[in-house]
């Protein structure tokens, strides 16, 4: 935004070039116009396919050069609310990029507006209305598309710039009057440090670090920190005050108004920032630590030189010992700061077919609903949500917790009776086979990462248990296809998990097995250090080969194809899915 907001000061000038370069700030990347067929726009819930913008490069970069002219034009005597929202329309509809294209155009309209002189500052956004009425919008964008509606289109627009202006209108009042809250509780209770270039740089810039307050106010450190620590006579709470350094007094002050009052951190906890809720139990986590480092065996090391970094980003694979040469950087120093992170999803995505493995990650197609993979989710969340240490197994909590999730993971009523059915039967069966079992459970859905080489491989793991010297991990399956008991050892998920575990509980045996739900057979392996070598070398070699990859080459198979959603929307090359669906 803001590096559009300059160039039409400068400019007064809305230009290809310009559209393309805010687009690249906002993904950090320059890719740039779309070069690849195949780009669909689905329904988010269903996966259907409601649009297909064009897709040749020539034709993309026509359409945008008459956009181009139509906005810079004044010529035609339209109104420019109106002619805002014809351009709204046209770029949506052109959708130049792989990613961006909706905060792009959102921009845009901000940018117009400002070269048209109905605005002086960019502060009238529309994603809220947008996002508010997210069905609408696309409704009435196709209507447009397919039936010439214009008239619907463009009041529709109009009526979203008038409630905006008025919340924002505001909005700006609440953050006038709770800056002179601010500064006056500022001048009552913290008189010896209080400025009012500091309360503004506050509001101006709510997530400040001492580093930004030294450079803005021109004082040290120690100056910086006085102020930082002045917050806690302010609020009276060490976590309060945390957080607003954080995130700014003035959002603590807003949420401790909308929390009814509250002053704690816990209180005000929901309606902090993200960032905020996130920032103050890490500390607390680090500050334990850093207290603690004796009792857990730790020691701290200094670095033997200062760490200076910068965040770079490529657009396609790029070898380390490349960059080492070019940068002057120590390869084994690169090795270190480039990981990737890697689920075993991805891994067997690639495995399966490298082409599924490019639409899913790389151009991050949407996937459609698929009812199998939703009811696995609702019966894993029940085992999640019901099973316990020292807890009896009720078949009725289970059955009951099962209703209660089926809306939350299909609120468009897709799975069928039949499959609702077989999800009940499931669990049935897990109730006689465990009626009777003392669980012995360590984690549900434990989150992992670890690194191997320049590569952090990262998931979840359904359940762990610990039976004395034993670690037994199990991943549900809900699935009618069984691995055979001979290939469980080389099953790589499986060896992933165990990797996990290994690491956590280096003296514990690793056993980890595939629980098949539908039939209630369990195989599993008694993992070895032979074993979990065997996965450390089999994940380094797959995940090199993804990262070398240029061409993702599909893999014609039958059985992958069929539920490929890349596969059945016809942006696969492979044809296999629509060739056998023709015959």
């Amino acid at each position: 935004m803001l590096f559009g907001f300059r160039t039409i000061q400068k400019k007064n000038i809305l230009t290809i070039n310009t559209i393309i370069e805010i687009q690249q700030i906002l993904e950090e990347n320059n890719v740039g116009i779309r070069k690849l067929q195949g780009t669909a726009l689905r329904n988010s819930v269903t996966g259907k396919v409601i649009y297909t913008p064009p897709d040749q490069t020539d034709v993309i970069n026509s359409l945008l050069s008459n956009m181009e002219k139509f906005i810079n034009l004044d010529e035609d005597e339209i109104p420019h609310l109106i002619k805002m929202a014809i351009q709204h329309y046209q770029f949506e509809s052109i959708h130049p990029f792989y990613d961006g294209n909706g905060r792009t155009g959102r921009i845009l309209n901000i940018l117009y507006l400002i070269m048209a002189g109905l605005l002086e500052q960019p502060v009238l956004f529309l994603s809220g209305y947008i996002i508010e009425n997210k069905s609408e919008y696309y409704r009435l964008l196709q209507e447009v598309r397919t039936n010439n509606k214009w008239e619907d289109w463009i009041l529709y627009i109009l009526k979203g710039v008038e409630i905006t202006a008025k919340e924002t209108i505001n909005q700006v009042t609440e953050i006038n009057a709770l800056f002179e809250q601010t500064k006056e509780k500022a001048r009552k209770e913290i008189p010896k440090i209080y400025s009012k270039e500091l309360i503004e740089l506050l509001f101006e810039h709510p997530y400040s670090k001492s580093e930004y307050l030294e450079n803005r106010l021109s004082i040290s450190r120690i100056t910086a920190a006085k102020y930082l620590k002045a917050l806690y006579k302010m609020f009276g709470d060490w976590e309060v005050a945390l957080a607003a350094y954080n995130c700014g007094p003035g959002n603590d002050l807003k949420a401790i108004r909308r929390s009814g009052g509250k002053t704690t951190f816990w209180g005000i906890y929901d309606y902090l920032p993200k960032e905020t809720r996130n920032y103050v139990p890490q500390f607390q986590a680090m500050l334990y630590i850093l207290n603690h480092l004796e009792e857990h065996n730790l020691r701290l090391e200094e670095p033997s030189y200062p760490l200076e970094y910068e965040h770079v980003k490529f657009d396609r694979a790029f070898k380390l010992e490349r960059l080492a040469t070019l940068s002057g950087v120590c390869l084994s120093d690169l090795e270190k700061l480039s990981l990737v992170d890697f689920s075993y999803s991805r891994i067997d995505t690639y495995d399966q077919c490298p082409s599924r493995y490019f639409y899913s990650y790389i151009k991050k197609e949407p996937r459609q609903f698929n009812a199998p993979a939703a009811l696995g989710n609702i019966v894993h969340a029940v085992l999640e949500n019901t099973l316990d240490n020292n807890k009896v197994l009720d078949l009725n909590e289970l059955q009951e917790e099962y209703k209660n999730n089926i809306p939350i993971w299909d609120p468009n009523q897709e799975i069928t009776p039949d499959l609702i059915s077989v999800g009940s039967i499931i669990l049935n069966e897990f109730y006689d086979q465990n009626v009777d079992k003392e669980f012995s459970i360590y984690d549900k859905e434990m989150s992992f990462s670890y690194i191997i080489g320049s590569y952090k491989i990262i998931g979840f793991i359904d359940r762990v248990d610990i039976i004395g010297d034993r670690v037994n991990i199990t991943d549900y399956k809900t699935g009618k296809w069984e691995v055979a008991q001979k290939h469980v050892h080389s099953n790589l998920q499986l060896g992933i998990y165990a990797l996990a575990l290994h690491n956590i509980f280096p003296e514990k045996e690793i056993y980890a097995e595939l629980y098949y739900l539908r039939s209630g057979k369990r195989k599993g392996h008694l993992f070895t250090e032979e074993d979990i070598e065997e996965v450390k070398n089999k994940l380094i070699d797959t995940i090199q080969k993804i990262m070398v990859d240029q061409n993702f080459t599909p893999t014609a198979n039958s059985r992958v194809c069929s539920y490929c959603d890349h596969a059945k929307s016809g942006a696969c090359p492979t044809g296999v899915y629509r060739n056998k669906n023709n015959s």
